[in-house]
């Protein structure tokens, strides 16, 4: 039998939802720069959220996971990854 993933998308072409072969649905939210915002996926039956946040140069300053504990990074002149905190 075959595992069928399903996707549904937005206005501009993002990915909305995916749900996988076990009816898990994985919801995304994206910026109006078409930036992932927020990501909610089922683990376990409890809904756990990811947030991103994005510099002028579309670089990603800050992660927040489902326990509420930020990940910031850091980046040089020329856009390297100088440090993640």
């Amino acid at each position: 039998s075959g595992h069928a993933t399903g996707f549904t998308y937005d206005a501009s072409g993002n990915p909305q939802t995916v749900t996988d072969a076990l009816q898990r649905v994985t919801r995304q939210q994206f910026d109006p720069l078409n930036r992932l915002a927020q990501t909610l996926e089922d683990v376990g039956g409890v809904e756990a959220e990811i947030g991103s946040q994005y510099n002028a140069f579309d670089q990603v300053t800050q992660v927040t996971d489902p326990k509420g504990l930020h990940t910031t990074y850091a980046y040089n002149g020329f856009g390297d990854l100088t440090g993640q905190v």
